[in-house]
């Protein structure tokens, strides 16, 4: 089932009119031209209309953009870039989209460009966190409940370290690190 609502300004006036349905009203919209819409605290969400099919809802948000008008347009108070009535419920990307995207990605996203990722390696090798950001983590672990692993994932790491050889000045670097923690130095 699908809804409209409205985001309202501080004066209770709307200033965005949407459909959706789940938790739609509850999440930034992304504009047409780059703009975030960005959703107002619950106090300020108006359900217009529930309880509707997504052709009763386009048809609802039409209407009301029409009446309130956008004011891109110069015709109203709202900030809706379009007349309403579109959207991709249940849109679902192709294979050679996706595929597309994926070496997008890997060309222009530092995240997938290995040189980039080299070189923010290299920017906080050496780096010491705080021992305040230490014991937050810390904190965090044992306020979820400590981190545990599966049967199933412990043998995926054990498995993934057979075999690795180190330098001997890793070895000693691990030593020391395992007798600071435990207090021998």
């Amino acid at each position: 089932m699908f809804y409209t609502y409205a985001y309202l300004r501080e004066d209770r006036t709307p200033y965005y009119i949407g459909k959706g349905n789940g938790n739609r009203m509850f999440v930034n919209h992304k504009g047409r031209r780059g703009t975030v819409i960005k959703v107002p605290s619950e106090d300020r969400i108006l359900v217009l209309k529930e309880n509707l099919t997504e052709e009763e809802a386009f048809r609802h948000e039409i209407y009301m953009i029409s009446v309130l008008g956008r004011k891109d347009l110069g015709t109203g108070i709202l900030r809706n870039q379009s007349d309403g009535g579109e959207g991709a419920t249940g849109h679902r990307k192709s294979e050679d989209w996706k595929k597309n995207q994926s070496e997008y990605l890997k060309k222009n996203n530092p995240m997938y460009n290995k040189e980039s990722l080299e070189k923010m390696r290299k920017s906080q090798t050496g780096k010491k966190q705080s021992k305040e950001t230490i014991q937050k983590r810390k904190e965090t672990i044992e306020n979820m409940g400590g981190v545990k692993l599966t049967e199933e994932q412990k043998k995926k790491i054990s498995d993934s370290k057979k075999g690795r050889k180190f330098s001997e000045e890793h070895k000693e670097a691990l030593r020391k690190a395992w007798k600071k923690r435990k207090g021998v130095l």
